[in-house]
Parts: C-alpha cells; structure tokens; sequence
C-alpha cells in the first residue's frame, strides 16, 4: 500500500464542490480523484491502456496536520459516554477523527473533553502529547468569491437564464501544516503500469485538484508518493474487527455486499462529463455510499459504466477501500 501527499501552496484555495459551487467539501470523493487519475493517465499514455487503472483501490483523499491523519467519522457513537450525555450536539460537529482516535474508538477515553475538537477535527489524546499539547486554532478557511462570467448570454432579453454575470464561489484556505493525502493499492497492476500510474498521479502537482482550476484553485507546491507504514501498521494491529469503516465512496457489487452495511449514508453521483472529448455530456446517474459508513465484512464493491453514450466510455469509481474497527454502538 502507499501513500500519497499533496502539499499546497502558500495561500492555496480549492473547491472539492459536489452540489454546486456554492459549497465545497474539505475533502476531494474517491470518484473524482480516480476520474483525476484517470485524465492524466490517459493524457500521457492515451486510451488503451487506461482500463488497467480498474484494477487498483483508492481512497478518497483526507486532510492531514503534521503527523495527524484524518480519516471520515465513522457512523458510529464514538464519545465516550458522559462527555455525549454533556454535549449532546457535539458529535454532530464532528467530521473527521484521528487515525490515532480510531484506534480507541471502541473504548474512549474518559478524559477526551470538546477541546480536543478543532472546526470538526477530533485530536486523540495521543495527537496532543505528539504536538506537545498545542493543536492548532485554525485548520481552514472558508471564503466566497465573487467571480464575473463575461461569456456571451444565450437570450441578452432574459439576463436570469443567461450564462453571463457575476457569480460566487466557495473556497477553502488551508492553514498552516495543514496537507492532503490518500492511500492507493496497486498490487494487482504489472509492474510497467505501475511506474505508469505514478506518472499519471505525479502529474495531478502540475494540473492541480477540484474545480476552478482555470480560476487559480487546485494549485500544488509538491507531492510526495511514499511507502505507507502507519494504516499499515494499524491494520496488523487488528484482528477479528468487528467493523470495517469506508474510506471511499462505495458502490456494492450486488444484494448481498449491500445487506453487509450496518450503518451508512447514500449520496447521488451525476453530474457532466469532463474530459479531452466533451464537457457537455451527463453522465447516468448512480448512486454509492458514503465515507465512514461500516459494514460487517466481504464489501469489495465495483466500477460502473456511466457513459451516456456507447461513443464514450465513462466509468463511476465504487470500489471499497476500507479499514478495520474493534467495534462501536451504532449512531
């Protein structure tokens, strides 16, 4: 397994939007990374050997501070009994948790207090002693900004319908130490598709991430693709997991890989084309579960084929990476 960490630039802005640009997500859907992935890989090497990336797994690409690791809360009670009884809306503000706090998560402890929560990031105790007791204040930013389409409009008499005016769009700033990462397993690729596929992803520092690219937004100062250790390691650690919790977008292979979810969330993936040969094509619609949903075990997930049209071939990522839990009530 590796690991791969995309460092912004000073003052960098993205938008990870998925309902419009009015919002955006602090973290970037395994789909539109693999898409990502997948655009570049065919910019360098062309179509044809594009269908090889089916075979690895991706997560989706998570936030970090320092040494910290965040992966999605799962669905699941994950404070501990009195501080949940004090501070009942608490977890709802929760959005990411620690690796380090998914290794307790199953038994808190007791002196986790909503100090240990910065702007819906929940440090481990352990997280604190490693930043000497000092978390950061700020891990992002959020802004709008006002943005001026100067494109011709369709109809000048209906400026409402017209494609031309100004518009907004929602960014966030990541803080200081403050970078993103994502897990990838290419175990099952040749070993010249590899080297091929870390072309395709070294590539995404020179293209940028997410949308309003053309805007300034996605840029990278650099990225690094290493050997992972640590969800390595964590993984070792566990045996007979009660749980698995989902660390991309899932969508199940059948009934069966459904029925296996315990707790979870389901989201709509539409939305238009984006690559060399069209922009102005809807992809069909599916839907997939969300990160941080748990299942039992045996989900694998699939990939499914989009393409609104048999002249082009779109596929909609939905394989399960995920990673195993001692266990949890659910939420």
């Amino acid at each position: 397994m590796k690991i791969v960490k995309l460092y912004p630039n000073i003052n960098s802005k993205y938008h990870f939007g998925e309902t419009g640009l009015d919002d955006s997500l602090l973290y970037f859907p395994s789909p539109s990374l693999f898409s990502a992935i997948v655009n570049n890989f065919v910019k360098l090497y062309g179509e044809k050997e594009a269908d090889n990336l089916l075979k690895i797994r991706v997560s989706s690409l998570f936030p970090a501070y320092k040494e910290v690791y965040f992966v999605p809360k799962p669905f699941l009670k994950i404070l501990p009994e009195e501080l949940q009884s004090q501070k009942p809306k608490l977890s709802k503000r929760i959005q990411f948790i620690s690796l380090s706090y998914l290794k307790e998560i199953n038994n808190p402890p007791e002196n986790i207090t909503e100090k240990n929560v910065v702007q819906g990031f929940l440090f481990s105790n352990r997280d604190k002693e490693m930043l000497n007791g000092e978390l950061p204040k700020i891990l992002f930013e959020k802004d709008f900004e006002i943005k001026i389409n100067l494109s011709k409009p369709y109809d000048s008499s209906d400026i409402k319908d017209s494609k031309s005016g100004p518009y907004e769009v929602f960014y966030i700033y990541p803080g200081e130490k403050v970078y993103f990462y994502f897990l990838l397993d290419d175990s099952e690729l040749s070993e010249d598709t590899k080297e091929k596929l870390i072309a395709a992803i070294n590539l995404i520092q020179d293209e940028g991430l997410g949308g309003e690219r053309g805007t300034g937004a996605g840029a990278l100062d650099k990225l690094e693709i290493q050997e992972e250790k640590e969800f390595s390691e964590y993984i070792r650690n566990i045996e007979n997991p009660l749980y698995h919790v989902t660390l991309s977008m899932v969508i199940p292979k059948d009934q069966y890989e459904f029925n296996e979810f315990e707790s979870y969330a389901l989201i709509k993936r539409s939305g238009y084309i984006f690559n060399s040969k069209t922009t102005t094509l809807r992809k069909k619609e599916v839907y997939a579960i969300k990160e941080g949903s748990i299942f039992k075990s045996n989900v694998y997930g699939k990939v499914v084929d989009v393409s609104p049209e048999p002249s082009i071939k779109i596929y909609q990522y939905g394989k399960c990476f995920a990673l195993p839990i001692a266990g949890g009530k659910n939420d």
